[in-house]
């Protein structure tokens, strides 16, 4: 499956050579238990005219890409083969700052299911509406999918959007209206939802209501539901920040009608060790009998420059309390081209190093590594657990290690070159 993949990224990085730093590809893998296998690949592309960055979340550790279509790969749980699920085609506007329309292609079993197509219109650098049909392979039926209304203040801030839904055979069903109001500096107030079923009446549904510190990030939002004729308190969220601003916790409440107190809920928290990027972070549940949270799930982050290029998933065995590699989405891999600052020789460098076996339970074996060259082996998180040189037959021994994920990086000729191991 490797060479697969391999092969597949060999192919886009020939497809684009613009200055401007693109994904290429997103790659996830699940964990059987034993080993990790390739779940699901999506490819980007992009027209010579679209001159964007890929964009970089800090906050929440995730990749932005304005392509201009995608390929989404997923594994046949039967042929085990990857099988085209999707194709994204979308269009802009001539600076890349208004999409004007999305076309998703469906495929079952790599034939040809239903199609779905988004169109949006502007008004100057305002989302008027949207409006998407889906029309199936089979019997060239089109229906109506949603249609969106928006708003805006005047200060351009959207303060209503209306979302209409259809049925399977394209029928009305529903609509939903969210007004948003914001205090005097404009940032977000209250966000309240209402439904109606006939496109008449409306009935009040939910509201969020938004609290700031004095750097105006959020730092609590209240939810609520509406049930007899008044609002009733339901959740809360609390976020908590370093000093560079960027979060480093979030917690969630459920409140108690009868005791009128917010219960703990979920926990996570994020490391940030150069205070900025998310090295780790912890899920964590709130254990009522013990009063206290316990780690469920974690999860670890690799950067080049500030482009994110994997990222880890833990669960905790409830049998052996051990960390194991998830179920599902236990490692994603991004793949930028041109590669992202300081790291090309580090990219060209991967392409070549090859290990195996992999997973390992006693030698890793390197091919195209100099014997005695320096090597480090980490965590996904950055840990260094190990350190020496690969030997003379270019083994490096792991059976010390217990089972898990780990990142192996070798020096050679002034470049550092590494992958990724599961050790039995």
């Amino acid at each position: 499956m490797k060479h697969i993949l391999l092969a597949l990224f060999v192919s886009l990085y020939s497809f684009t050579a613009s200055a401007q730093v693109k994904l290429l590809a997103r790659s996830t893998y699940n964990h059987d238990g034993t080993s990790f296998y390739l779940q699901d690949t999506t490819k980007f592309y992009y027209a010579p005219a679209n001159a964007t960055n890929c964009g970089q979340n800090l906050m929440d550790a995730w990749v932005k890409e304005i392509c201009d279509s995608s390929y989404y790969y997923f594994r046949n749980s039967t042929t085990l083969a990857m099988d085209l699920y999707n194709i994204s085609k979308l269009q802009y506007n001539g600076a890349y700052t208004q999409n004007t329309t999305s076309q998703y292609y469906y495929f079952t079993n790599n034939l040809p299911d239903f199609y779905v197509e988004m169109t949006n219109y502007w008004t100057g650098a305002l989302l008027d509406s949207q409006f998407s049909y889906q029309t199936s392979n089979t019997t060239s039926i089109t229906i109506d999918y949603g249609k969106y209304f928006y708003h805006y203040n005047t200060n351009n801030l959207l303060d209503t959007a209306w979302s209409v839904y259809f049925n399977a055979s394209g029928a009305f069903y529903q609509m939903n209206k969210t007004s948003t109001s914001y205090y005097p500096n404009n940032l977000t107030d209250e966000i309240t939802v209402w439904e109606s079923t006939d496109s008449l009446t409306y009935t009040l549904k939910t509201k969020q209501k938004y609290y700031y510190n004095t750097n105006g990030l959020a730092d609590s939002i209240i939810g609520y539901v509406w049930s007899a004729g008044i609002w009733n308190k339901l959740t809360k969220k609390v976020y908590t920040y370093n000093t560079n601003q960027m979060k480093i916790k979030d917690e969630m409440f459920y409140f108690n009608a009868g005791t009128q107190a917010y219960i703990p809920s979920t926990r996570d928290e994020y490391l940030r060790t150069d205070g900025i990027h998310i090295d780790s972070n912890y899920s964590q549940l709130w254990n009522s009998g013990n009063l206290v949270y316990d780690t469920t799930v974690k999860g670890g982050f690799i950067y080049t420059g500030d482009y994110l290029t994997h990222r880890y998933g833990y669960q905790r065995n409830t049998t052996t309390q051990s960390w194991e590699p998830q179920t599902y989405n236990g490692y994603v891999r991004y793949y930028y081209s041109p590669i992202p600052t300081g790291a090309s020789e580090t990219l060209a460098a991967e392409e070549k190093l090859m290990i195996y076996p992999n997973p390992a339970a006693h030698w890793l074996q390197c091919k195209q590594v100099k014997a005695f060259s320096p090597y480090r082996i980490l965590t996904p998180e950055g840990r260094l657990i190990s350190q020496g040189q690969v030997n003379a037959q270019q083994q490096i021994d792991v059976q010390h290690l217990t089972p898990g994920l780990y990142v192996l990086s070798i020096d050679q000729k002034g470049k550092t070159i590494s992958e990724v191991f599961s050790k039995l």
